[in-house]
């Protein structure tokens, strides 16, 4: 019996060892996404956010586990103030982006992502005379987002993201104001937020 065991998790990890994604492959999966961020001044006044998305997706591997992914996005956050007063954000997001799996022992391993996204999406606040104002939002998002992986069988690939370095420009219409915002920002988001993904290759 000890003699199967073994033969077993040496099978096992020989197996896993050997696990990948072969070119020309076909997958599809999502990810659902968590977050939560509280800030504070110096006053005691607290900031608390919160966001949820869902993003499922298509891939397909241009070659040996590197895949190019076209996703689509679904998000939620809202905002609450010190104050009580909450901001209520969600939107609609497409994507394109390209990661390459590197093994680290076993089924295990990582990967880098790269890619970029345009998004739209309606923005509810109150101001500071108490009136409820809805903005139009457009954004374009690119940047670097790692992740961790593990191949469960040749079919399943589960895995994790918890943030990365992102570019994002954006642009905000009042229509309560009748006022237009631009802005641009650089930012690193490392553990901010979570990702959790599958893929099932079906080719």
């Amino acid at each position: 019996m000890k003699k199967m065991i073994t033969c077993l998790a040496f099978s096992g990890i020989v197996f896993s060892a050997n696990a990948q994604v072969p070119q020309g492959s076909l997958l599809v999966g999502g990810s659902l996404g968590l977050g939560s961020n509280t800030s504070s001044s110096g006053s005691g006044s607290n900031t608390s956010s919160s966001n949820f998305s869902i993003a499922p997706r298509i891939s397909y591997a241009i070659a040996t586990n590197t895949l190019l992914s076209f996703k689509t996005g679904f998000g939620f956050s809202q905002t609450e103030y010190y104050n009580g007063d909450k901001a209520k954000n969600n939107g609609f997001s497409l994507g394109l982006y390209a990661k390459k799996l590197i093994p680290i022992k076993n089924a295990f391993g990582w990967y880098p992502e790269v890619g970029a996204s345009i998004a739209a999406g309606k923005n509810d606040y109150r101001n500071v005379i108490g009136e409820i104002v809805e903005t139009n939002n457009r954004e374009f998002t690119t940047g670097v987002t790692p992740g961790l992986y593990y191949q469960a069988g040749k079919k399943m690939l589960i895995n994790v993201e918890f943030g990365g370095l992102q570019y994002q420009t954006s642009r905000s219409e009042d229509e309560t104001n009748d006022r237009i915002t631009k802005n641009r920002s650089l930012g690193l988001s490392l553990f901010q937020t979570f990702q959790l993904g599958f893929d099932f290759i079906i080719k």
